[in-house]
């Protein structure tokens, strides 16, 4: 499993929480669980989540305000697609922000 989130400290607290360290989730191979932190000045304001389970289906979701109070309120459009063309798109776009941040990381150690 690849996971790409913001980095901000309310995400690494999510992150960490089912696990009891955070060598049970990055260090252990074995567990095929691996993090990638986007930078803030790489993120632009991202506003939304992208879910691709098994290249075979996408689950986009907007962001609009996540002030408000009801899930309804705090979100706009959503979209589900098994389309093979619109699945291997995002797939496509989270490949490569995954290696836009492997490269940052590497440029900045």
């Amino acid at each position: 499993m690849l996971v790409s989130i913001e980095n901000s400290e309310n995400s690494q607290e999510l992150v960490q929480e089912p696990f009891s360290s955070k060598e049970d989730y990055q260090q252990n191979p074995s567990n095929n669980i691996h993090i990638r932190y986007i930078v803030e000045q790489q993120s632009a304001d991202l506003q939304e989540t992208i879910l691709i389970i098994d290249r075979k289906v996408s689950f986009v979701i907007e962001l609009i305000d996540d002030t408000k109070a009801t899930f309804e309120e705090a979100v706009g459009l959503a979209t589900y697609s098994n389309s093979k063309s619109t699945v291997l798109s995002f797939v496509s776009i989270f490949e490569s922000l995954w290696k836009q941040t492997e490269l940052y990381h590497k440029l900045n150690e």
